[in-house]
C-alpha cells in the first residue's frame, strides 16, 4: 500500500512540475552555441588572453593556478556583463542597444585607425 501511494505521489509531482528541461531546449542549445562561439572568437587574441599568456609564461608559475584564476575572473566578468545586460535591457529596446553597440564599435575602430 505504501509503495502504491509513493508511486502515485511521484507521478503527480512529476506531472505538476513538468519535464526537467524546457520544451524549447533545442533552441536554447543553439543559442548557447552561438553565444559560446561569439565570445570564444572575441576573446582570441584579446588583452585578457595576452595577460594570461604572460602569467603562464613565467617558469615558476603554477599553470593550474593561472588557469583557475583566469577562468574565475572571466566567469565573474561575464556574470557582471549578464547582470548589466539584463538591467539595461529592462529600460532600453534591443534594437536601440544594437544601434548603440554598432556605432560604438565603429567609433572605436575609426579612432584606432586614426591614431594608428
Amino acid at each position: 500500500m505504501a509503495a502504491r501511494a509513493e508511486k502515485a505521489v511521484k507521478k503527480n509531482v512529476l506531472k505538476f512540475a513538468g519535464p526537467p528541461w524546457p520544451e524549447r531546449s533545442w533552441m536554447e542549445w543553439k543559442f548557447a552555441a552561438v553565444v559560446f562561439g561569439s565570445v570564444f572568437l572575441a576573446e582570441l587574441g584579446d588583452k585578457t588572453q595576452l595577460a594570461t599568456i604572460l602569467f603562464a609564461s613565467n617558469k615558476d608559475a603554477n599553470k593550474v593556478v593561472v588557469f583557475v584564476a583566469a577562468a574565475a575572473a572571466l566567469v565573474l566578468a561575464t556574470g557582471l556583463g549578464v547582470l548589466a545586460g539584463d538591467l539595461v535591457g529592462r529600460f532600453v529596446s534591443e534594437r536601440a542597444l544594437r544601434w548603440v553597440a554598432g556605432i560604438g564599435f565603429l567609433a572605436i575602430g575609426a579612432y584606432t585607425l586614426w591614431r594608428g
